[in-house]
C-alpha cells in the first residue's frame, strides 16, 4: 500500500518515527554493554539516548504529527485488506502505550555519582 501523506515524494509518517526508534534501539545495545562490561559509562549513555528518544517521540507523536499523517494513511487503506487491520492493531497500540512514556522512570535509570 502506498503512503497517501506525502512530502516530496515521500511518506511522512515513516520519516518522523525512524529516530526515536532508532534511540531507543540504541540504548537496548548500550544497556547489554553496560551488563557486559558493569561500566557505569554505558548505563549513563543509555539513559541520555531514552531521554533524547521520548523527546523525540513526543515532538512525532505529542504534536500529533505522526498520528495525523498515520491516520491518513489508515483511511486509504482499502476496507477489509490485511494493510486496513493492521493500520487498526498499530494505531490502536499507540493510542494505548504512548501516554505510557510520559510519566515513568526509564527502564535504564542514569547511575548517581559516587
Amino acid at each position: 500500500m502506498e503512503s497517501r501523506a506525502k512530502l516530496f515524494g515521500h511518506a511522512i509518517h515513516p520519516m518522523l518515527i525512524t529516530v526515536p526508534i532508532g534511540l531507543f534501539v540504541t540504548a537496548v545495545v548500550f544497556d547489554i554493554m553496560h551488563l557486559a562490561t558493569g561500566t557505569a559509562l554505558w548505563s549513563s549513555i543509555a539513559y541520555n539516548v531514552i531521554a533524547a528518544g521520548i523527546i523525540g517521540g513526543l515532538l512525532a507523536i505529542g504534536g500529533l504529527l505522526a498520528a495525523i499523517f498515520e491516520f491518513v494513511d489508515y483511511l486509504g487503506a482499502p476496507g477489509g485488506t490485511r494493510a486496513r487491520s493492521i493500520g487498526l492493531l498499530h494505531g490502536a497500540g499507540n493510542v494505548v502505550l504512548a501516554p505510557s512514556s510520559l510519566g515513568g522512570q526509564p527502564a535504564s535509570a542514569a547511575p548517581r555519582a559516587k
